[in-house]
């Protein structure tokens, strides 16, 4: 009776003794300069996450995008920021390797991804930007209150506001 105890205690201290985590920030229409957060159910090493341990891939784990780890040990959260914007459209895989240490030094020994989908480019971005619009400042003969007009002008044009003062007319 006392080993059917002591298994079924040992048995459920293991079992809580796993490595949960849940991915923080959003999974689809990411933006492309985001950080990608985990956030992790027990404590890590600081020192143990770094470039080489938690790395972002994309097109099938071919490619690596360069960025910076940063591990915040009050809230056991992980950060990876990208050093450049991330592509329109892709998916990305959040990868965290299994050489990463709790923080007695002992490895998590699993494999820890996330994939997350960066946001299709809206028209404008590709296009490059919309056509400035400028506003001119009429005044008319019969308003009371001046008249606002939105014209569409080249981009490279000035922006001038004109203000007529009947004082100064006379």
């Amino acid at each position: 009776m006392k080993k059917i105890i002591f298994l079924l205690v040992l048995i459920s201290f293991i079992g809580c003794t796993s490595l949960k985590s849940n991915l923080v920030s959003y999974q689809e229409n990411v933006e492309y300069n985001d950080a990608i957060k985990i956030k992790f159910s027990k404590k890590l090493e600081k020192n143990s996450l770094n470039e080489k341990t938690v790395q972002l891939l994309y097109n099938n784990r071919k490619n690596k995008m360069e960025g910076h780890v940063i591990y915040i040990p009050v809230d056991s959260q992980l950060q990876f920021i990208p050093a450049h914007s991330l592509l329109p459209a892709t998916e990305y895989e959040l990868v965290v390797s299994p050489r990463v240490r709790y923080e007695n030094g002992k490895d998590i020994n699993e494999e820890i991804s996330y994939k997350i989908t960066t946001r299709a480019a809206h028209n404008w971005e590709k296009k490059g930007p919309p056509k400035r619009k400028e506003i001119y400042l009429l005044k008319g003969s019969q308003a009371e209150e001046p008249i606002f007009e939105a014209v569409e002008e080249e981009e490279n044009s000035n922006f001038f506001i004109d203000v007529d003062n009947d004082e100064d007319d006379e």
